[in-house]
């Protein structure tokens, strides 16, 4: 199962203070998912390698580098690696997040306006 308490330790300099901040941004909205799916498919990349022996990056057994030197190695390659997954559009999941974002965001305008002329309509009589 995937560990979700990682996530913090993954070194994504400002991440908290970007997820933090509203912005309408889209452009600031669609790099943050897409490091939001980079991150999760680290995860996953880490969960499918839980002896952190770097033999599934290509590397024989007798080659891999011992201690950690060599895990961070192999722990850099796979953030790099799912970086480049999701740059090259990876599981789907930053465009999901911001269709479901659009979506939000136009049932929320679309509230508004219907508030707005509630209140409109009952002002006038």
């Amino acid at each position: 199962m995937l560990d979700l308490g990682l996530i913090g330790s993954l070194p994504l300099p400002g991440w908290a203070e970007r997820v933090s901040e509203k912005s309408s941004d889209p452009q600031q909205i669609r790099a943050l998912a897409a490091e939001f799916e980079a991150l999760l498919l680290a995860q996953i990349l880490k969960s499918c390698n839980p002896s952190g022996r770097g033999a599934w990056l290509g590397l024989p057994a007798e080659d891999e580098e011992e201690g950690e030197a060599g895990q961070l190695m192999i722990d850099v390659a796979q953030e790099q690696l799912a970086r480049a997954l999701a740059a090259a559009g990876g599981l789907g999941l930053a465009n999901l997040i911001l269709r479901g974002l659009e979506r939000a965001g136009a049932d929320e305008a679309e509230r508004t306006t219907a508030d707005a002329l509630g209140q409109t309509r009952a002002g006038s009589r």
